[in-house]
């Protein structure tokens, strides 16, 4: 797991005879009222050295482990599995032994830990993951506090429920294979098939701002709105597949893409087995080729370019940044596509010919002159 941005506020505090310091979760860096000690990965009264990680706690926004700032000797305020109100030290890091008890006397630290009857009930992000397809809901889970991922694997031992087959996001450590689909349509039910037909990726789930966290699409658990990018990220997911069409509104899919490139992820290139490029041919980042498309001799197709299913792009094309080729389109040698163009299904664009940006052919269209930025060329009957 990678280690997150968070700052630990460390607190400095005279002892005698020891030097002590308290680790404390700024309250800027949450929504949360608290959080969860969900496991110490050292031992109280460990010798532990400055970067090394010492516990591992949850919000409902995500997961992280923490390192100390500081070299000593480390004592737990709180056990695993207790529930910190947000403000309260989780341990102290000292040159020698402390009895934390004394600590917590002589500084007048309360207890943070907080019952399963404290606040509403939330439920993390992996929680969500882990409840998806299994027959259970939140509504099953009675009491208040954070739900996390290990609370719901505890209910379905307990009812025999099964989980489903797609893993869950979170992970102990950065995965170069983990990949979260933006997107809920249709689009996304066919890019789902691609990567699965490629073996190279493991789909942790899938955000739709449209869809409700437990739904799913083709068998990929939906884990919530397009904002839970930067939590999914944190937790060690480093790849997104924007999957929005945008063929109503072209720009949505632009939007999306930025959006994922904002929050730190990669992009894969995503070719159908079945599709075929010639060896000359370039295909940028996050480019989607379909199956049984064909792009020639030194065709270019940009970043987040769709060729969609049976599409056809001769030699020396230029597919701009964003654009769709629909299925069975032909666009012959040298055609230049702008960005956010898009060329409709069965239509045909002659050779040499411009498409500009944003403009759009429609389907069965037959185009022999340029067409300019933003234009419309209607349909076939």
């Amino acid at each position: 797991m990678p280690r997150t941005s968070f700052d630990w506020c460390v607190i400095w505090l005279a002892a005698d005879p020891s030097e002590l310091w308290l680790l404390v979760l700024p309250q800027e860096t949450v929504s949360d009222d608290e959080f969860l000690i969900t496991r110490w990965l050292v031992g109280s009264g460990d010798v532990v050295a400055v970067g090394d990680p010492v516990v591992e706690v949850e919000t409902s926004k995500s997961t992280v482990e923490l390192a100390v700032e500081r070299p000593g000797t480390i004592h737990y305020l709180h056990a695993a599995g207790s529930r910190v109100r947000l403000g309260r030290p989780v341990a102290l890091v000292a040159p020698g032994p402390v009895a934390t008890t004394d600590v917590e006397v002589a500084l007048g630290i309360e207890s943070g830990a907080t019952s399963a009857a404290d606040g509403p009930p939330r439920f993390s992000v992996a929680a969500r993951a882990a409840l998806a397809g299994t027959g259970l809901s939140e509504s099953d889970f009675e009491g208040s506090g954070l739900v996390t991922e290990a609370r719901v694997a505890r209910a379905l031992a307990e009812r025999g429920a099964e989980r489903r087959t797609a893993p869950s996001p979170l992970l102990t450590r950065a995965d170069g294979s983990a990949l979260v689909i933006v997107g809920g349509g249709g689009h996304a039910a066919i890019v789902i098939d691609v990567i699965r037909a490629l073996h190279a990726f493991r789909i942790v789930g899938l955000l739709d701002d449209a869809l409700a966290v437990g739904d799913d699409v083709s068998g990929v658990p939906v884990l919530g709105p397009v904002s839970e990018l930067a939590a999914l990220r944190e937790r060690g997911v480093v790849l997104a597949v924007n999957a929005i069409a945008g063929l109503r509104d072209r720009s949505v899919r632009e939007t999306v893409w930025n959006r994922i490139t904002d929050a730190g992820f990669g992009l894969p290139t995503l070719v159908h087995p079945s599709a075929v490029i010639e060896a000359s041919a370039t295909i940028d980042e996050g480019a989607h080729i379909l199956a049984g498309a064909y792009v020639g001799a030194r065709a270019h197709v940009s970043e987040d370019a769709i060729v969609n299913a049976h599409a056809v792009v001769s030699h020396d094309c230029r597919i701009g940044a964003h654009a769709h080729i629909a299925p069975s389109a032909t666009l012959a040698g040298e055609v230049i596509l702008g960005r956010n163009a898009l060329v409709g299904m069965g239509a045909t664009v002659f050779l040499g010919v411009g498409i500009g940006q944003e403009a759009t052919v429609g389907n069965g269209a037959t185009v022999m002159v340029d067409v300019p930025d933003r234009g419309n060329v209607r349909g076939g009957a």
